[in-house]
């Protein structure tokens, strides 16, 4: 049954999703809280028993949290298929322009990062080398940073959230408050900025192409280019 209620226009610059801008805000509201109550369990087994939890083991668990939304609010509520989340064909002309923004976004962030290591004399990325050596199976840090981390947070930010945004708030609006989320959520305080300017990219390749897989794929290439630089400069 469709419960859109009657406050929720519809306008040309919607995505035709069934969910609710106030399912994804609920949906937002249950990940913030499974969040928050998953790592008070792994800091209670940690500290309490001194459980030797995997790095590996927490990975996965904070990837699948962003998939629990979507189940509840769009594809249990409504019947939900990959196509609503996104997942279509698309022209692939639109990566050329995804190539051309994300690189402007690399310039930029270039000299964001040069400006903070000078007024804080901090790398806006966190090092992952002794992540890295902690774990007992270290690739899986590259095939979740690199595979899975696109294509999920992608099925979330932008087939979840900015999509079910766009029918109450416009794309522009939708797309500022999901790439904050995103770049929120990464809990990197000085990363923040450039999260914010990939994500409102990833959004308007979405908005472009009608699908997903233009910002999964851009998505993939920056982290995977991020996962190389970090692997150089261990190296060094």
């Amino acid at each position: 049954m469709n419960d859109r209620p009657v406050d929720d226009p519809v306008t040309e610059e919607s995505f035709p999703v069934p969910w609710t801008y106030r399912d994804v805000w609920l949906g937002l509201a249950l990940f913030v809280g499974l969040s928050i109550l998953t790592t008070a369990l792994f800091l209670f087994f940690i500290w309490g028993f001194s459980a030797d939890l995997s790095i590996e083991l927490m990975l996965i668990i904070g990837e699948l949290m962003f998939l629990v939304p979507i189940w509840w609010f769009a594809v249990r509520k409504y019947g939900t298929g990959w196509g609503d989340l996104g997942l279509r064909s698309f022209k692939w002309k639109t990566l050329a322009v995804g190539f051309g923004l994300v690189f402007a976004v690399t310039i930029v962030t270039g000299f964001y990062a040069g400006i903070i290591q000078e007024l804080f004399d901090s790398p806006i990325q966190p090092d992952m080398e002794p992540v890295a050596e902690e774990m007992v199976l270290p690739w899986l840090l590259i095939v979740m940073a690199v595979i899975v981390a696109p294509f999920v947070e992608e099925l979330f930010f932008r087939g979840f959230v900015f999509a079910g945004f766009c029918r109450r708030y416009g794309w522009r609006k939708a797309a500022l408050i999901s790439s904050a989320l995103f770049a929120v959520g990464h809990l990197q305080p000085f990363a923040i900025f450039p999260l914010f300017l990939l994500g409102f990219v990833f959004a308007y390749l979405y908005k472009r192409s009608n699908s997903i897989w233009p910002g999964i794929l851009m998505h993939f290439l920056v982290n995977l280019w991020g996962m190389i630089a970090e692997f150089v400069i261990a190296a060094d």
